[in-house]
């Protein structure tokens, strides 16, 4: 299963586009949609680009619920704990009530 097209809307909703490096909450570099690795203070993405980079990203946040959720999910669920896992870790998936109830 792969995210939908309305699970991809979701999330760039969710995140809204930033043009322009910033530091979130928690203190760390964000651009785009929500991305954070390698961000530098003064970096600057196009729109395009940032679509480009979260469709790959995607792709590994994909594979997360895939891996750890062990029953059948329907489309939107997917897309559900697709953004979640965007938003709050892998990490913090994986040791979730979310998850362990989800799995039993």
């Amino acid at each position: 299963m792969e995210i939908s097209k309305e699970g991809l809307s979701l999330i760039k909703k969710f995140e809204g586009f930033e043009a322009h490096a910033y530091k979130c909450p928690a203190g760390v570099w964000t651009i785009g949609y929500g991305h954070t690795k390698d961000v530098q203070k003064n970096d600057e993405w196009s729109q395009s680009h940032a679509e480009y980079m979260l469709e790959i990203e995607l792709e590994e946040y994909c594979d997360y619920i895939k891996n750890m959720v062990k029953v059948p999910l329907e489309q939107y669920q997917f897309d559900a704990l697709v953004a979640w896992v965007y938003n709050l870790g892998a990490g913090n998936f994986k040791e979730s009530t979310l998850l362990r109830v989800l799995n039993q």
